[in-house]
C-alpha cells in the first residue's frame, strides 16, 4: 500500500515569538533575530520601488468611495517598512494583499448598493466577497507571521497608520 499524506505546511507546534523567548530568558540559547518597529527608517535603494501601474487597472467599482489598490499597497508596504522587513517579505505578496483587499471592498460596496439578496436568493457578490476576504486574510497572516517571529516591539496603533486602519476598519 503506497504511503499517502505527509507533513503539511504549518503543521506542528508554532514557533515562539521573539518577545516570548526574551521574556523566558532564551531557553534555546540560540541568537534571537530581532526587528524593531519605527517610523522613519531609511530604506536602501534596492527596496525603493515604484508602485506597479497594473494594480489599479483591475478596479472597476466604487472608485469615488473606496481606496485605490495603490493606496492599499502603499499602506501595507509602509507597515512592513516600519517593521524593517522589506528585505524579508516578497513585494509580490504585498501586491497580492492589496489586490485582494480592494476586490473584497468592491464586492462589499456592490452589496451595499444593490443589496445582498437578488431574485430571492443570495447575491453571488456575497460569496465572492467572502472568498476575497478569506484569501486576503491568508496573505496578511503570511506577512504577519514573518513579522511577528522576529519583533520584540509592542504594536501600538498610534505608531503606524496601517495598524490604525486595521483596528478601526478604515478601509
Amino acid at each position: 500500500m503506497p504511503k499517502t499524506g505527509g507533513t503539511r505546511q504549518g503543521a506542528g507546534r508554532p514557533p515562539k515569538p521573539a518577545a516570548t523567548k526574551i521574556l523566558d530568558g532564551n531557553p534555546g540559547k540560540r541568537p534571537i533575530a530581532v526587528l524593531e518597529f519605527y517610523k522613519d527608517k531609511p530604506v536602501s535603494k534596492k527596496f525603493k520601488k515604484k508602485v506597479p501601474s497594473y494594480l489599479d487597472q483591475a478596479a472597476k467599482e466604487g472608485d469615488a468611495i473606496l481606496p485605490s489598490t495603490t493606496e492599499l499597497y502603499e499602506d501595507i508596504r509602509g507597515f512592513v517598512e516600519a517593521a524593517g522587513c522589506l528585505d524579508k517579505i516578497s513585494d509580490q505578496l504585498l501586491q497580492e494583499y492589496a489586490y485582494l483587499r480592494r476586490s473584497f471592498l468592491e464586492c462589499e460596496n456592490f452589496n451595499k448598493v444593490h443589496g445582498r439578496i437578488a431574485n430571492g436568493r443570495r447575491s453571488p457578490y456575497v460569496t465572492m466577497a467572502l472568498d476575497y476576504q478569506k484569501a486576503a486574510q491568508y496573505v496578511f497572516n503570511s506577512i504577519w507571521n514573518l513579522i511577528i517571529r522576529c519583533s520584540t516591539e509592542v504594536y501600538a496603533a498610534d505608531r503606524n497608520s496601517f495598524l490604525q486602519k486595521m483596528e478601526t476598519r478604515g478601509f
